[in-house]
């Protein structure tokens, strides 16, 4: 694990963690990357089917007791999403299955801003997160924003590869 590296706003709300071949944006309670356009489409479900993917949801809503893992609600398992977690080795290019996250709602549009804010969403993220970390909605939106900006450049070199798939924790693995 790298060390704490602050990017202005304070420790609670924003640090670089990862090794040497995964690096990913904490943003509050948030580990944030973004999926490679090759790898799109390429999650757990179309991986080992719709059966599977339902049983590793139920399984992991279970785990979570049907609570949010970052911000504690507790709702109905239609309410709750099961989030991938994946690992990133950009010398290999490896995407890595490492788990997974119960997250409700709000904590999902936060993962996925830009489908938050091509959906009329993103206020809504805003007010979850800054509520979340204690923020204004002004400052958290100006957080967000910076940091999902420097996804956005590790992103692209990210999507200038054909990544191999790894879901060997579900006991399977896949090439594109």
């Amino acid at each position: 694990m790298r060390g704490l590296h602050v990017f202005g706003g304070g420790a609670k709300a924003i640090r670089l963690t990862g090794t040497k071949s995964s690096i990913m944006v904490q943003v509050g309670p948030f580990d944030v990357d973004l999926v490679p356009k090759p790898s799109w489409g390429k999650k757990v479900s179309t991986i080992l089917g719709e059966k599977e993917w339902r049983n590793i949801r139920k399984r992991e809503l279970n785990r979570a007791r049907n609570r949010c893992e970052i911000c504690g609600y507790e709702g109905e398992s239609r309410e709750l999403v099961c989030h991938e977690v994946w690992e990133y080795d950009d010398a290999d290019h490896v995407q890595k299955l490492r788990g997974y996250k119960v997250v409700c709602r709000g904590c999902s549009l936060i993962y996925h801003l830009g489908y938050a804010a091509s959906n009329e969403l993103a206020n809504e993220a805003i007010e979850h997160f800054s509520k979340l970390t204690g923020l204004g909605f002004q400052e958290g939106r100006e957080l967000l924003n910076s940091k999902y900006r420097e996804l956005i450049q590790m992103y692209k070199e990210r999507s200038k590869h054909d990544w191999k798939i790894d879901v060997s924790l579900e006991s399977v693995s896949t090439s594109p």
